[in-house]
């Protein structure tokens, strides 16, 4: 219940009017987001690489939930015994566009689209969450002015990927 409130509150609070946009370096958000999910990468064993990552303008805690939402989905959903998870980033002016992939089952194209919606879940109770860490995702990237989506085959793994404005 506590993660369900906790999770209510942070997708609420999104883009609540007091927060503003400020050049924020996205190798120190996957730093933190990696420290939340130490223990999680820690007990699947996981390994998550990067290669170097830009500054964006945007807000710093709220970016760094949006990485730790999508390397904990991409640890959780992972069937085999070591997860592998890869962060890395590219231009696309004016923006940039950052790239989270994984080694896990896949989303079927039929489901692809449902996965940022508030409390849908692809999964039964044998994955704990409750529907709300894509959404927030979601809710988050489209405030800061990109847009979030998947490609994935299943069987091969997912890329989530979404779209921020360059630092000034």
């Amino acid at each position: 219940m506590q993660s369900l409130l906790a999770d209510v509150v942070d997708y609420w609070a999104t883009v609540d009017g007091g927060r503003q946009f400020s050049r924020t370096d996205m190798e120190a958000a996957l730093c933190q987001a990696l420290l939340c999910a130490d223990r999680q990468i820690a007990a699947r064993d996981a390994v998550v690489t990067h290669d170097p990552l830009p500054a964006v303008t945007g807000d710093f805690e709220i970016l760094t939930k949006v990485l730790r939402h999508l390397i904990r989905n991409a640890i959780e959903y992972c069937a085999v015994a070591s997860p592998r998870v890869h962060i890395s980033s590219r231009r696309a002016d004016p923006d940039w566009v950052f790239a989270v992939a994984d080694n896990g089952p896949g989303i079927d194209a039929a489901f692809q689209g449902r996965i940022f919606e508030v409390f849908k879940r692809l999964h039964g109770k044998e994955h704990p969450g409750n529907g709300l860490g894509l959404a927030f995702c979601k809710k988050a990237i489209e405030w800061h002015g990109g847009r979030i989506w998947v490609e994935s085959t299943p069987g091969a793994g997912s890329t989530f990927h979404f779209s921020l404005p360059a630092a000034e």
